[in-house]
């Protein structure tokens, strides 16, 4: 079998499934595991290849039940998590140590200015008072800090008086789930400070020397970049190229956004990829051999994943590269497909719950949706130039029909604009994550002489957000609809996975059309004022 990792990847997912659905009992899926192992023994021992693949999918399915299964119980005994809810929405004084950059924003969630500074950051909890008693604690809070001067940085110990609560959402159905989003990160509270609250710095805590290191390089990168560049302009190159997009406008956000672009401002894939393609273009123009290459690559990956604020985008998208150089340091043939189902096999072994991030679903079926589609590209027989423009298109279509489902679960709206937008503008934000890093770097060492980089740099900033605008401002760039249920999203993955598959086995045009046929029933049922009963349906949050 080609790519042995696929199925059984699958199979996990949806063990990880069925225990989000199914309160089940852990020792039934240890049970189930140890059944299946016993059942793939025996299928090997008689030669029976079907009964050993069978046992080896139930194995990873009852692995990925467990896995989810078993959160709860990893929890130690004073984790925050276990802190009784008549504790929390009150004033605390917690005291623990800062574990991400801060994020300091003036703007509110929608980009827009709101007046005041908010100081955002990842916090560790080491201690807290309840009712005048010292509680030793561990977990993981996302705090934020409104009016205060302080700007606590990595690895520094913070004191003060927070208002703590569990993590809330708006809670439209089928929309964003903000708690789970969090809670897939390691964060399990979140909490606040007014400007009356007080705050005490008490040294530095617990810190990775690299870690600190890496912030503190980003810090100065970006410093340097708002010195020689306006602020929208620094903001946008910030975003791109080291993962900080709190001084993003209103109108940027949105442009990109309606044209369907909006993944140019996150970390992702194709950030790294570029920095490990030049890398690996350097290093094999000074005769540096593959294995030593693929070696140096993975270190680059790796510190830039932290230099770019370690957020959950850039680790997956580090952790997707490194497996794939991984395999060439051992010498082994990469598989696009085996490399991405190890990668997210390895994600979700860590934490579960990543698999209901919209983020990680976007990133990992985008990038299936373009591994599929460049095996199957229809212009092998065209000049060069035609060719490369209708392997940009097809990709695009790809990478639009794959992510459609969840995008319109999640924001309930879809771009299709986005399969032209991308055309020049995936390119174009390419040139400026290598061009805008370079920058930055050299903004830090020489500021003075960078007069005509930094004119060079804005113009091509300029023309990346005009870009985004203009396809923005085209007729049905950005299309509201409404959230498609999960037979829905069911039928439309089985179509069009069946219709691709039906090019090898041509009985599965049958399973793409029942597939299709019943999508547009369950689309008409939902639509057509016939099946409607006159009633006014209303959720109340």
């Amino acid at each position: 079998m080609r790519r042995p990792l696929v199925p059984l990847v699958v199979a996990f997912l949806l063990g990880v499934i069925v225990a989000r659905l199914l309160q089940v009992p852990v020792p039934v899926w240890l049970l189930t595991g140890l059944a299946s192992i016993g059942l793939a023994l025996l299928g090997i021992a008689y030669c029976r290849l079907r009964i050993a693949v069978a046992g080896l999918l139930v194995l990873f399915f009852s692995l990925g039940a467990g896995r989810l299964a078993v959160e709860s119980y990893l929890l130690l005994p004073h984790h925050i998590d276990r802190l009784p809810d008549t504790f929390l929405d009150q004033p605390l004084l917690i005291e623990g140590v800062v574990a991400s950059p801060s994020d300091t924003q003036t703007n509110d969630a929608w980009g827009a200015e709101d007046g005041g500074r908010r100081v955002r950051f990842l916090f560790d909890l080491r201690t807290l008072w309840l009712a005048g008693r010292e509680v030793e604690v561990t977990g993981r809070a996302r705090l934020t800090m409104r009016g205060h001067d302080i700007v606590p940085v990595y690895g520094e110990r913070l004191r003060g008086v927070f208002k703590l609560r569990r993590p809330r959402g708006y809670w439209n159905p089928g929309g964003f789930d903000y708690p789970l989003s969090l809670r897939s990160q390691g964060v399990t509270l979140e909490g606040w400070a007014g400007e009356a609250s007080p705050i005490e710095r008490r040294g530095t805590g617990e810190r990775n020397p690299v870690l600190t290191l890496a912030y503190t390089l980003r810090s100065r990168l970006i410093q340097a970049v708002g010195g020689l560049l306006p602020s929208d302009q620094a903001s946008l190159l910030a975003a791109i190229t080291l993962g900080e997009r709190s001084g993003i406008s209103r109108q940027i956000n949105e442009a990109f956004r309606s044209s369907g672009t909006y993944h140019i401002l996150a970390i992702s894939g194709l950030n790294v990829s570029l920095l490990a393609g030049a890398l690996f273009v350097v290093l094999k123009a000074v005769r540096v051999p593959l294995r030593v290459s693929a070696l140096l690559s993975m270190g680059l990956v790796t510190v830039y994943a932290a230099l770019a604020g370690g957020s959950a985008s850039v680790v997956r998208a580090a952790v997707m590269t490194d497996i794939y150089l991984l395999g060439l340091v051992i010498d082994r043939e990469a598989d696009s497909l085996n490399t991405l189902a190890l990668s997210a096999l390895g994600l979700l072994l860590w934490q579960p719950l990543c698999l209901f991030d919209v983020g990680f679903q976007l990133t990992f079926v985008a990038t299936m949706a373009i591994v599929v589609a460049a095996d199957r590209l229809p212009s092998d027989s065209l000049p060069a130039p035609l060719r490369w423009v209708t392997a940009s298109v097809w990709l695009s279509i790809a990478a639009f029909l794959g992510t459609a489902p969840i995008l319109a679960s999640t924001f309930h709206r879809i771009s299709p604009i986005g399969i032209l937008a991308n055309l020049p503008i995936v390119p174009l934000s390419g040139l400026l994550t290598g061009a805008g890093m370079l920058f930055a770097v050299f903004a830090t060492v020489i500021p003075g002489s960078l007069g005509w980089c930094a004119v060079l740099i804005g113009w091509l900033i300029d023309l990346l957000v005009g870009l985004a605008a203009w396809f923005a401002r085209l007729p049905f760039a950005s299309v509201q609809i409404f959230p498609p249920t999960v037979p829905m999203v069911v039928c439309y993955y089985l179509a069009l996975g069946a219709a691709v598959a039906a090019v090898v086995r041509r009985w599965l045009r049958w399973v793409a059309c029942v597939a299709a046929l019943a999508l547009v029933i369950l689309i008409g049922v939902r639509l057509l004022p016939i099946f409607d009963d006159g009633r006014l349906r209303m959720t109340v949050l």
